[in-house]
């Protein structure tokens, strides 16, 4: 998979400036305040304003008529069921007379809630520069009125790389794509919100990387949301546009990060805010979450002709309600049967999955009788290349039978783990494959039931959850302490003793493990 193509690909295109009326672009503008309501915020003056300069260009600048443009899409934009809590939204950010009408669906999500913290990803269009830059304090305005910065959420996120993630004015000063969110959400949100506004500069996997993992031990569905800011196609025919976006949709929806990368790679796609897009994707997929788009359509649907048409998508990310856990007897104990035929037909069945991925770019799917495969299982894939880990994706709980369940992780194990570069066709013949089959989960009110070495433990306290395998502790030589405060601290996001405190949910299971053979 050529990824530095795919960054270089979406770099040329988030530097074209100057584009036609159905673009995402405007024509500079130095205007500052014209049209201006009075500042109705009572923040000092000496802090730092961020004042809108697309106002009256990409939306009206008059406040009235701002909002009634934003009533107007929001009454006509459909409310589509998501389940779970939202975890961000994927928004278009251009004029809003071609945008507007997609971006209501999503906003139609946000409608009265109550949040403390919005974090916007937006790609930069207008300033060249490297990392990411984040206002860090002062005000956001726009012709609605201001916004707080939050201050204390921008120092947590900027103190994970100040180096990559620190303020740049250039970044903000011109920046639209970011700007055309923000009154959208001081219609919707509940009043008592403030934001953290990003801007990429670089737009490679590293950079997706750092920032999602700089958000997500700060992140709670409960009280942030967050908007990453992205057009589709640009500038070509209606049916072209239509082929193009629709399958990048698909692989957004299902989080298929290296999917994605291969349609952008082979110019079968284009998203001008990929950045946010991918690291909104990879705090998804931190948080078990899933994504369903909510609706898309071009500037041909909304306000433009359809010879050269931009794409909008509307996506939105969520959590994923925890499957009901069902209590077992007092003894954890693995409830079905795998003879050693079946273990040597499951790891066949992994092998061939990234085998026909890597070498031939085909899917397969499995449909031999076999009632093992017909069960719904605990599941995890895991790879190592040389004995050191290379992937490790999987599900604490039943989702789907086996015969689908184990061909999706072995392809998110070897694609999609947050930790790694996707595997390469190259490291193939390295990778040795690793599954791990669970028991049903047991949930226990005294935390000296959990057997280290022995058990598996999942924790849960509110949000936050994470899982460590029997083998963690084997391979580490851990005792309990130390393999719970790892579990606590590392994978759920927790303070290290907080599986000894009340309120905090745990659960032991046992695997049945096996693995490829090594070459001798």
């Amino acid at each position: 998979m050529k990824i530095k193509r795919f960054v270089h690909t979406i770099l040329m295109l988030a530097v074209f400036l100057v584009m036609p009326p159905t673009g995402c672009s405007a024509v500079k503008t130095e205007r500052r305040t014209e049209n201006m309501p009075e500042n109705k915020s009572t923040h000092s003056e000496t802090k730092t304003i961020r004042y809108p300069v697309v106002n009256g260009q990409f939306y009206e600048g008059n406040e009235e008529k701002l909002k009634k443009d934003i009533a107007g899409y929001m009454e006509h934009a459909q409310d589509i069921e998501v389940p779970g809590d939202l975890i961000g939204l994927m928004e278009p950010h251009a004029g809003y007379i071609y945008s507007g009408p997609i971006a209501a669906y999503g906003y139609k999500k946000l409608k009265g809630k109550k949040y403390d913290t919005v974090i916007i990803l937006a790609p930069s269009h207008r300033a060249r520069f490297s990392g990411v830059s984040i206002m860090k304090e002062g005000i956001y305005r726009t012709p609605l009125g201001d916004v707080q910065v939050d201050e204390a959420m921008a120092k947590k996120i900027s103190d994970f790389d100040p180096k990559h993630i620190r303020y740049v004015e250039e970044a903000e000063k011109y920046e639209h794509s970011l700007e055309v969110q923000v009154p959208f959400l001081q219609e919707n949100l509940e009043p008592g919100w403030k934001i953290v506004p990003m801007v990429y500069g670089t737009m490679n996997l590293d950079t997706c990387r750092m920032v999602a993992e700089a958000i997500a031990p700060n992140f709670d569905p409960k009280k942030c949301i967050i908007i990453a800011s992205s057009d589709m196609s640009h500038y070509h025919s209606y049916d072209e546009a239509c082929k193009m976006d629709k399958p990048a949709l698909e692989k957004v929806e299902k989080i298929d990060l290296s999917g994605l990368a291969e349609l952008l790679d082979s110019d079968k796609a284009e998203l001008c805010g990929i950045g946010p897009v991918i690291s909104l994707m990879m705090l998804t997929r931190y948080f078990g979450g899933e994504a369903k788009i909510l609706k898309y359509a071009n500037s041909g649907d909304t306000a433009g002709s359809k010879g050269q048409v931009v794409g909008y998508g509307c996506v939105a990310f969520y959590t994923v309600q925890p499957i009901p856990v069902k209590e077992t007897s007092d003894n954890v104990s693995v409830d079905f049967v795998v003879s050693d035929e079946e273990k040597k037909m499951l790891l066949e069945m992994a092998r061939k999955t990234l085998e026909e991925k890597l070498l031939n770019n085909k899917d397969v799917s499995f449909d031999q009788p076999n009632p093992l495969l017909d069960k719904k299982l605990g599941l995890f894939v895991t790879l190592r290349k040389h004995g050191d880990l290379r992937g490790c994706i999987g599900h604490c709980f039943p989702v789907k039978e086996l015969r689908y369940a184990l061909p999706e992780l072995a392809l998110s194990s070897a694609f999609q783990d947050p930790r790694f570069y996707p595997v390469k066709k190259e490291e193939l013949k390295d990778i040795n494959i690793e599954i791990s089959l669970l028991s049903p989960m047991k949930r226990i009110t005294d935390y000296n039931e959990i057997k280290i070495p022995g058990h598996g433990v999942y924790v849960k306290k509110g949000f936050r959850s994470g899982v460590f395998l029997p083998q963690v502790a084997d391979e580490t030589g851990w005792d309990r302490e130390t393999f719970m405060a790892h579990l606590c601290r590392d994978k759920a996001g927790l303070a290290a003793d907080e599986w000894k405190k009340s309120g905090t949910e745990l659960y032991i299971f046992t695997v049945v493990l096996f693995e490829e053979p090594h070459e001798k």
